[in-house]
């Protein structure tokens, strides 16, 4: 059975901001909140982290971004790929199908599944 004709870079399908809420939602169930002080951002600040741009909060003077401390920190692909590929290991397709949907390299998919799999069981 050959899927890749059918899912070929699924991410074009997905919409940017919709897949930003989700992680968002998923990554900061208590709303937008400084990472590393757990101050509130509000007014600008909460507009800025809700789009995804990096913040200064005023209370630590640190910068952060909505993904700062999470499992998802130090990724470079974008929402849409994250959740292609997310989903698409909850479907339990195979590596490469996964890696050629999502527009992501084999070893994304690797990484980025050890990564969930553990993220969930400490859950």
């Amino acid at each position: 059975m050959n899927l890749l004709p059918g899912i070929a870079d699924i991410t074009k399908h997905l919409d940017e901001e919709a897949c930003r809420r989700f992680w968002m939602d998923a990554l900061r169930p208590d709303g937008p909140r400084c990472p590393h002080c757990g101050a509130v951002l509000n007014g600008r600040q909460a507009s800025s982290f809700a789009t995804g741009r990096r913040v200064h909060c005023r209370d630590c003077g640190r910068w952060s971004h909505y993904r700062t401390g999470t499992v998802l920190s130090r990724s470079a692909a974008d929402d849409r790929q994250l959740f292609a590929v997310a989903y698409l290991l909850r479907l339990g397709l195979p590596v490469r199908v996964i890696a050629a949907a999502s527009g992501v390299s084999d070893d994304s998919v690797y990484r980025w599944r050890k990564t969930l799999l553990t993220a969930q069981e400490d859950a």
